[in-house]
């Protein structure tokens, strides 16, 4: 059992330096495509071709090392690619390159971030201090209080919003 564990542990720790080494951070970019919400029929990562022809030139003729579809929301799908350069093109110019592609809604850097301290989330409804079960910090007056009384709704939407 222990040498189980132990080799699963190899495994994942083998595999998280594997997916470091293979991203490279802050030469990727991401791209939102102009009036597609599915990967196009000629999209094919391992080729380097989208399907879109204006950015599979673009593509041919730049350093792109990668493309890889990203996962979009499910009630208003759209076409979200992620596009990795080699390590000795200047990113800020691609980008400017990129936003002249009449195929390109939206080009972004794709940094890794951490944050710090706690991300909160708090709706604008002025109402929402009376919805205790959302939100129960122990201070609603018109009832007794219980702090951590509710559903933890602050926590879930650093989570996700939705759509």
């Amino acid at each position: 059992m222990k040498k189980a564990f132990l080799t699963l542990v190899l495994v994942f720790c083998v595999s998280l330096l594997i997916s470091q080494i293979t991203y490279n951070q802050g030469q990727s970019v991401i791209l939102k495509i102009k009036g597609y919400s599915t990967l196009p029929e000629g999209f094919d990562s391992e080729k380097k071709k989208t399907g879109i022809e204006e950015l599979d030139l673009f593509i041919a003729t730049n350093q792109v090392n990668h493309i890889k579809h990203l996962i979009s929301g499910k009630k208003k799908p759209q076409l979200l690619l992620r596009m990795e350069f080699s390590s000795n093109v200047d990113i800020n110019k691609m980008i400017e390159e990129i936003k002249l592609l009449q195929c390109i809604e939206i080009v972004e850097p794709d940094h890794i971030t951490g944050i710090t301290g706690t991300l909160s989330i708090t709706p604008n409804d002025a109402q929402f201090i009376k919805q205790w079960g959302l939100y129960n910090n122990g201070t609603f007056s018109y009832s007794p209080a219980t702090s951590g009384a509710d559903i933890d709704m602050k926590n879930a939407w650093t989570i996700t919003q939705g759509d």
